[in-house]
């Protein structure tokens, strides 16, 4: 089961996002497909921009610009709105965070979670 986001089914095969009622297909760029998938499974927490940049780019060089101009993408292709932010929220001098009611995670099986803990 994948990670759903405002209706968007995330499929990492493809790095991209399925529309859960019409099927429509919205292809990410490998980058703004972590980037999503780091925020949605961080639901409600801050991530800050350093550790967003660390966490996705991992030891690229990348421009200040980056970060923003794929927070802007990413919106886009969740049908967000960048003045209301209502799914992917800017928090002023601390960074991003993607708001946990538009999220679904798939939920962990018996032997996954074990794992985990």
């Amino acid at each position: 089961m994948s990670i759903i986001i405002n209706n968007w089914r995330m499929d990492p095969s493809l790095n991209a996002l399925i529309h859960c009622e019409t099927g429509e297909t919205r292809r990410l760029g490998e980058y703004h497909f972590i980037l999503l998938e780091t925020l949605a499974k961080n639901a409600d927490v801050v991530l800050s921009r350093s550790y967003l940049c660390a966490e996705v780019w991992k030891n690229r060089i990348v421009g200040g610009n980056s970060l923003p101009t794929a927070i802007h993408a990413l919106r886009v292709a969740i049908d967000d709105d960048g003045k209301q932010q209502n799914i992917i929220k800017t928090i002023p001098k601390k960074g991003y965070l993607c708001n946990k009611e538009y999220v679904s995670l798939p939920e962990l099986s018996p032997a996954e979670a074990l794992i985990i803990t």
